[in-house]
């Protein structure tokens, strides 16, 4: 005899599973037609090596919505995202029903990884930034890209500089620069920065730069002579 509460939470079908990145994989599957007393589905996912669990299995709960209940989404399908996963890794992952006193059995176990690495890497460190002092006040700063931008384009420079007699940490410039170069401007007279630059794409920032020799600012003008 079938149990029809089980029956009646079936496991979820079309269960489908893909990379997102380094870091993340999505699945969707399908609601069922008569799905009145589904309250909501949970997620089973673990590491996986060799057709064997090697982590805890982790669950995750999505609760359908009042407006998916009104049978507005039947025959349609559910997708989410699950991130913050450990890089190149095989993960088990299947989807049980559930209702407000019982859980289905899952779906069969399907197989997906995280991207690897390679396809997930920060640019590599700039140049070490060329530092001309233009006045008593302002530090022209230029530099190039590194031999790697990464796996994908690098979108914008961060930099950060020392006042190596008078700071013990490095403050960092909260503006990023798109370009290769840029004028610091409303500096101290008289006085040394050192600068390093990092760059950014999509996966991550790379490595500082190394640090340029101290370059230090003009004196004060002095007012003429009458």
């Amino acid at each position: 005899m079938i149990n029809r509460r089980t029956d009646r939470l079936s496991a979820p079908r079309g269960l489908e599973l893909e990379t997102v990145n380094c870091t993340a994989f999505k699945i969707q599957w399908k609601i069922p037609q008569r799905h009145n007393t589904i309250t909501g589905y949970r997620v089973f996912y673990a590491e996986t090596r060799e057709g064997r669990s090697i982590s805890p299995t982790m669950t995750l709960d999505v609760p359908l919505s009042a407006h998916t209940l009104t049978g507005q989404f039947s025959g349609q399908s559910l997708d989410m995202v699950i991130g913050g996963l450990d890089v190149g890794t095989q993960y088990s992952v299947s989807v049980a029903a559930y209702d407000g006193t019982a859980q289905g059995r899952p779906s069969m176990p399907r197989v997906v990884s995280t991207a690897s690495r390679d396809v997930c890497m920060p640019p590599s460190p700039p140049t070490q930034p060329v530092v001309v002092a233009l006045s008593d006040t302002e530090l022209a700063l230029s530099w190039q890209q590194g031999e790697s931008q990464g796996s994908s384009p690098v979108l914008h420079f961060l930099i950060a500089y020392i006042r190596p007699e008078m700071d013990s940490e490095w403050t960092i410039i909260r503006e990023p620069v798109e370009s290769n170069s840029m004028v610091l401007k409303g500096l101290i007279p008289q006085t040394n920065y050192q600068f390093i630059i990092r760059s950014v794409n999509q996966h991550g920032v790379s490595y500082p730069s190394p640090v340029n020799p101290p370059t230090r600012t003009h004196g004060k003008p002095r007012p003429p002579h009458h």
